[in-house]
């Protein structure tokens, strides 16, 4: 189509004698034709931008559920055995999880379910709340069970 001018859809150069003898019906088909294929290409290029955001949107997900994997791992591994809650808060692999934000909110609470730790920090600096009671501080499993009660009632999803 790269033949055809965009003003009018007629020939250029040689191709323009040859296309002066054509029907006037003949050139308003190569007219339409030339619109359709504009057409396309504009729905192709939105197409392509729409893959492109689809697939950024989904790129960060994955990789974001491996930077929090890998920096729990981190954290677990170098934090040492005993310590208070904000030496442990205060590690740098801590505050990185923290810095994801609510990203990683639904990663918090699985962890919380499955493997009760020293989440709360994290969980209130994110989403700015505190569902444990006052009564269950210092009770993992306790602080677990109140951050789980409160993802279900919230509706996160992990």
């Amino acid at each position: 189509m790269a033949f055809l001018r965009s003003a009018g859809g007629v020939a250029s150069s040689a191709a323009s004698k040859a296309m002066l003898d054509l029907p006037e019906e003949a050139l308003e088909e190569i007219s339409r034709i030339r619109k359709r294929c504009e057409e396309m290409e504009s729905e192709v290029a939105s197409l392509k931008h729409s893959v492109k955001t689809i697939l950024a949107m989904q790129q960060p997900q994955s990789s974001a559920v491996e930077k929090f994997n890998s920096l729990v791992a981190e954290w677990k591994s170098t934090r040492g055995h005993a310590g208070t809650d904000l030496r442990l808060a205060m590690h740098p692999a801590y505050q990185a999880i923290v810095g994801m934000g609510a990203a990683v909110v639904p990663l918090l609470l699985k962890e919380m379910e499955q493997h009760p730790s020293h989440w709360t920090w994290a969980l209130r600096a994110i989403t700015q709340v505190d569902p444990v009671p006052k009564e269950s501080r210092g009770k993992l499993k306790e602080i677990a069970q109140a951050w789980v009660k409160w993802d279900k009632e919230n509706g996160y999803t992990w």
